[in-house]
């Protein structure tokens, strides 16, 4: 495993994940930085080099946390992972769980796309399957 990273390194390739759950205290994922950094430190190592953090959003549940909370906790990770040497580029988002109402949500700024981009990730209703 270790020489194929090298060899991902030496060949300058890019890795992205554009899914991940690594913002602290936000959702169901990372319960603490701590955690957060030993997941990004890994995700480094395994040659990945930018990575979206996309907390839920999901309207009416404890998933909905506000956008000044996420960036910062999106600046103090960035910070320690500066601190700590971890080489890996960070970029939040949120993964939108799909509504009615999700325009409204993007007009009013409460939910984020990828970067401030005009690319948002969505999650679509699960457990339903029509034939």
């Amino acid at each position: 495993m270790e020489k194929h990273l090298r060899k991902i390194r030496k060949r300058n390739k890019i890795m992205k994940d554009i899914h991940s759950h690594l913002l602290a205290g936000i959702d169901d994922g990372c319960k603490d930085i701590g955690e957060s950094l030993t997941l990004l430190k890994s995700a480094s190592e395994q040659g990945i080099t930018d990575l979206v953090l996309t907390p839920h959003y999901m309207e009416d549940t404890k998933y909905n946390a506000n956008n000044e909370e996420k960036n910062k906790r999106f600046e103090e990770l960035k910070e320690e992972a500066k601190k700590q040497g971890i080489e890996i580029n960070l970029y939040l988002g949120n993964e939108v769980y799909i509504t009615e109402k999700f325009l409204d949500l993007l007009e009013k700024k409460e939910i984020m796309t990828i970067n401030n981009s005009k690319y948002l990730l969505i999650e679509f209703l699960v457990n339903i399957c029509r034939y």
